[in-house]
């Protein structure tokens, strides 16, 4: 191969990652930046990302210890858990 022959492969590569072609593969899609519920409450990754931790915790909780939760002490045990870790208790 030439140096030039590698040099197109390799911009051909970047260029393909870049447009994103693994999506189509494996049914990714994009989110929106921001979705608003019928409420009008406008969520946005902060919020996705602490349902899907609220998620995880309480299936956690289920598996390891028989314990149901609601959202609301999920959200709760989170919030001493960030506390905990930043240092404030």
């Amino acid at each position: 191969m030439t140096y030039k022959s590698i040099e197109n492969t390799i911009r051909s590569v970047v260029t393909e990652q870049k447009q994103g072609s693994w999506m189509a593969d494996t049914g990714w899609k994009k989110k929106e930046p921001t979705k608003t519920d019928k409420s009008g409450a406008v969520h946005g990754g902060q919020s996705r990302a602490r349902h899907l931790a609220q998620m995880a915790l309480k299936k956690k909780m289920k598996e390891n210890f028989n314990i149901d939760m609601t959202d609301e002490q999920a959200d709760d045990l989170l919030e001493s858990i960030q506390k905990i870790t930043e240092g404030e208790e």
